[in-house]
């Protein structure tokens, strides 16, 4: 009997793989105790990968490390040996993938089944090393915080992962292992190379960031008690520099995060770069920029987790001057994983959204040039500002007076067009105005009642040949009869307000509120319902508008206005071959008002785009702004003395008001300082 058991044993250890896959199947009488064993197999697999990781030497077949403790055998533990799992047995077979396979029974296991059945703390305390001073023993430790201190990531009592453990068991590893004030150290170690350091077989930590902070920095901080919080603190003067370092980490998470913040400033000075690195987060995750300087060194470390650091917690200050050294590291940072998020903190810092008060930074800060903005303001006059990246980096003149912008609110109309078809108010573009405007039918019947024919694209884009004689859409003519139509129509039938609601139930709560416009715009510039129509906006607000424009109709996590209708909006100029109206008049509804102007006021140039101007190419060939970028589109009035100009390839946006710009040639002249004012991307470095 005695020696068929030692023959049993010797193949068990023979065969481990094998045999832990057959025996889970063979002897197992409940779904449970196969989803023990496939928990056994995963523990398995990501030990191997830990010693390959580390460059763990395999103990002799069968023997235990030296310094671990042996499994325990009570009902609800793990009942494979040690030796087993760190012996050296490969399961690089079963791919990079199997444990993501194995684990799937037990992702929608409850909370309490996972804690009652299968884990206890003898569980988790087995892996620790008696001695964790060594890198080895430090990583160990480091993996089972990580996956012991993750308590309150789940919900509604559910897990959220596999691995996912109650506080109760963070609070008892705490309680028999990590508060002993001699191995105060070797937690605090731990904790710093569990944040520098790369464990495949972390798969949770190493591909999603704020997972570590949630399993360190909550479970764990929400365990420690007053005298644990007074240890750490007495270790942030450690010997060690990586003790000093991983007291700083965990202070983090005090409830008291000025008492974090000045043992942090107190240690910029430390002459360790790992301990300088650590302050200067954590001061960064307060908004506190004075250790930028050091984060931004620190992107050139080896350790491409110490790299992420840096890059987060600089991004964490939202300064744009930053931009230039993440578009360097996203170009050259040879880890994919933080490649990505070097290319992400770009794309945030540029995509920035103004709160009540516009950001404000300095021209150099945006990659502009102060002295050829100076210069651009000295060919427009007047008040106006620059944005770019989301922040006003240039203004002159009052940017707060609200006056007139002429012409350049009829872009604005279109942008109500088109909230009334999200709305379901108007059915489409090609909807006919008659519907609405019965009046329209009775008009002209010696033209065929053409006006009848009216859409509310026709209105939008002036093709509606309302008082001339053509038929909508064979001509343009640049209309304020057709524009006070278009008004009168679109805002008070389609949206049923009366003319002393307009701003409030319309302006303010479908478009300014939301963008958070400053100075009260009106749709009545003269303050006369007769005149409505008119807007009435300052030129800091009125770059508000552009900046919703340049951001594809997106305000900060809103949608103002679909995507889809921006781009119609701002790139579907009139073909170059329509021809503009002879301007033979026809009748209008009587009483008819306008806007301001005449008709037959200018072409289009192939360049009008639902009432923005295009940097489009007329009947001759010519580009409309020649020397400006092809992508730039505006909102003009009075020949370009009010302007709202916006620039997608630049990240630009200028408005202006009572300036001295009038015409073709000198808008391109205007844009061409603009856009002179860019400075080419140089890959620059971060300052402190």
């Amino acid at each position: 009997m005695q020696a068929n058991v030692r023959r049993g044993k010797r193949a068990f250890w023979l065969s481990a793989t094998a045999a832990g896959v057959v025996v889970a199947v063979a002897v197992a009488v409940s779904y449970e105790r196969i989803c023990r064993r496939v928990v056994t197999l995963v523990l398995l697999h990501e030990a191997d990968r830990l010693c390959a990781e580390l460059d763990w030497k395999p103990a002799p077949r069968g023997d235990p490390p030296v310094g671990l403790r042996g499994i325990g055998t009570k009902p609800g533990s793990l009942t494979l040996p040690a030796g087993v799992l760190l012996g050296g047995f490969q399961f690089a077979p079963l791919g990079p993938d199997f444990w993501k396979r194995a684990a799937q029974p037990l992702s929608r296991t409850h909370r309490g089944w996972l804690e009652s059945r299968y884990f206890s703390p003898e569980d988790v305390l087995w892996q620790i090393p008696e001695e964790p001073f060594s890198r080895r023993g430090k990583a160990v430790l480091g993996v089972v915080f990580a996956k012991t201190l993750c308590g309150s990531a789940g919900e509604a009592g559910e897990a959220s992962d596999p691995w996912s453990f109650p506080p109760r068991l963070s609070r008892e590893l705490l309680a028999t292992w990590a508060r002993p004030a001699a191995r105060v150290p070797a937690v605090l170690e731990a904790i710093f190379e569990l944040v520098t350091s790369d464990f495949q077989c972390l798969p949770g930590l190493t591909h999603d960031d704020d997972y570590i902070w949630r399993a360190v920095g909550e479970s764990f901080c929400e365990a420690l008690e007053a005298r644990d919080w007074q240890a750490i603190i007495l270790h942030a003067s450690h010997p060690r520099e990586k003790v000093r370092a991983g007291s700083l980490l965990l202070l983090w998470g005090h409830r008291n995060q000025s008492l974090a913040q000045a043992q942090a400033r107190r240690m910029l000075d430390d002459p360790s770069r790992w301990v300088r690195i650590a302050a200067a987060g954590i001061l960064a995750s307060t908004g506190d920029s004075r250790a930028a300087s050091i984060l931004a060194q620190g992107l050139q470390e080896d350790l491409w987790r110490v790299r992420w650091w840096c890059g987060r917690h600089l991004f964490a200050l939202h300064e744009v001057k930053h931009h230039a050294l993440f578009q360097k590291h996203a170009a050259q940072e040879p880890e994919p994983r933080l490649k990505v998020h070097f290319a992400n903190w770009m794309s945030a810092l540029i995509r920035h959204f103004p709160g009540k008060e516009w950001t404000t930074c300095p021209p150099a800060d945006v990659a502009l040039e102060a002295g050829a903005l100076d210069a651009f303001r000295g060919s427009v006059g007047g008040r106006g500002c620059v944005v770019r990246y989301g922040r006003m980096a240039y203004a002159w003149g009052d940017t707060a007076k609200r006056a007139d912008i002429a012409s350049a609110v009829k872009p604005l109309y279109t942008h109500f067009l088109f909230r009334a078809i999200q709305d379901g108010r108007i059915a489409s573009l090609d909807d006919r105005v008659d519907t609405t405007e019965l009046r329209l039918r009775a008009l002209n019947p010696d033209l065929g009642g053409k006006d009848g024919e009216i859409t509310w694209r026709h209105l939008a884009s002036q093709t509606s040949c309302y008082g001339v004689q053509e038929r909508p859409g064979e001509a343009f003519d640049y209309s304020d009869f057709n524009m006070a139509l278009f008004f009168d129509t679109l805002f008070f039938p389609a949206f049923n307000v009366a003319p002393h609601e307009l701003d409030r139930e319309v302006l303010h709560a479908r478009l300014t509120d939301r963008i958070e416009c400053q100075d009260d715009p009106t749709f009545f510039a003269f303050q006369s319902p007769e005149r409505s129509g008119r807007m009435a906006i300052s030129v800091r607000d009125h770059a508000r508008i552009g900046l919703l424009y340049l951001r594809q109709g997106r305000w900060g996590t809103r949608t103002i206005l679909p995507l889809t209708d921006v781009q119609a909006a701002t790139t579907s100029p009139l073909p170059a071959s329509l021809p503009r109206t002879k301007g033979e008049p026809a009748r209008m509804i009587p009483g008819q008002r306008s806007l301001g102007g005449g008709s037959n006021q200018t072409d289009h140039f192939g360049s009008y785009s639902f009432a923005w101007w295009t940097n489009g190419v007329d009947r001759d060939g010519r580009r409309h702004w020649p020397d400006a970028p092809h992508d730039a589109y505006a909102a003009l009035g009075h020949g370009g003395r009010r302007a709202l100009v916006v620039i997608p390839s630049l990240d630009l946006v200028a408005a202006w008001n009572d300036a001295g710009v009038e015409g073709r040639e000198a808008l391109n002249e205007a844009l061409k300082r603009l856009a002179a004012a860019v400075l080419p991307p140089t890959g620059g470095s971060a300052s402190g």
